[in-house]
């Protein structure tokens, strides 16, 4: 998964997931069948394990392959445990200790059942996508009455988890949008022009690519610490004065499409290989 370094990204990860979404309504529909048998787990499915995912870290040297995109996903998304037999399970809500331990996985001072919001938004855009009601199953070899496409993007940091479904069924498209708090070992950058992994983003002057995601903002975000603020509460009330910070943006502005590793889309997507 992406390090987050912009509020809004797709990456890697969800554009194969678009290419799986979008290789033809059956495919789609067995992904559906998977997502809704809930004694499989997400990271069972074909997803984690594209072909197109694996590499090795320039850095590292350490080698992503299916079985550490599965493992990343259950213990650091969905706040997995690893079994001594080898599977992962759930930790109980009896774990949460907002002093020691706050948060599932690594969402910082976030605890809820991640897997299931994920699932469960999953299982509602490809029954939009494929016109389906809610829990209705499709004969085999029927044909489906659609196969709209689905864009996913994942909006970073917000206070808690949360999945949108919109679509349009004028345009025939489904969009799905993670809201996520922010991670441990992640953090937005101040100066999007420099990108995360040094390979800063290009002034984007075309829109002949397939894909595309463009940022519009501030060269620089500047964040101004100890400055006397009035916060407004609910209902228009005025809470005392109080030390706070204010962000003051500096700089040209920029339009920037963020390369794919840093949360961006390549130009020609990415193709889900299993």
């Amino acid at each position: 998964m992406p390090l987050m370094p912009y509020q809004l990204e797709k990456g890697p990860i969800w554009s194969v997931v678009e290419s799986a979404l979008g290789a033809g309504p059956q495919e789609a529909y067995d992904l559906l069948e998977l997502l809704r048998d809930k004694k499989h787990q997400i990271s069972d499915g074909p997803l984690v394990k594209s072909k197109t995912l694996d590499y090795t870290d320039p850095k590292t040297g350490a080698k992503v392959t299916a079985q550490t995109r599965g493992d990343h996903l259950n213990q650091d998304w969905f706040g997995m445990v690893k079994q001594p037999s080898g599977t992962w399970a759930k930790e109980p809500d009896s774990a949460f200790d907002p002093q020691t331990h706050p948060s599932t996985g690594f969402w910082i001072n976030y605890w809820g059942d991640v897997e299931e919001i994920v699932r469960e938004t999953f299982v509602r855009a490809i029954e939009v996508s494929l016109g389906l009601h809610h829990g209705q199953t499709h004969p085999s070899r029927g044909r489906f009455r659609r196969h709209w496409p689905v864009s996913i993007f994942l909006k970073c940091p917000t206070p808690w988890f949360e999945g949108w479904v919109t679509w349009n069924a004028h345009a025939g498209e489904v969009v799905v949008h993670f809201l996520v708090p922010g991670n441990y070992g992640s953090q937005v950058l101040k100066q999007p022009k420099t990108g995360l992994t040094g390979v800063p983003g290009v002034n984007p002057d075309t829109a002949d690519a397939t894909y595309g995601m463009w940022l519009v903002t501030h060269e620089q975000h500047n964040r101004v610490d100890g400055v006397v603020t009035t916060d407004p509460g609910t209902a228009g009330v005025i809470h005392a004065p109080s030390a706070g910070a204010i962000l003051k943006d500096s700089g040209d502005l920029i339009v920037l499409a963020p390369v794919e590793t840093d949360g961006g889309v390549a130009p020609n997507g990415r193709a889900f290989v299993p």
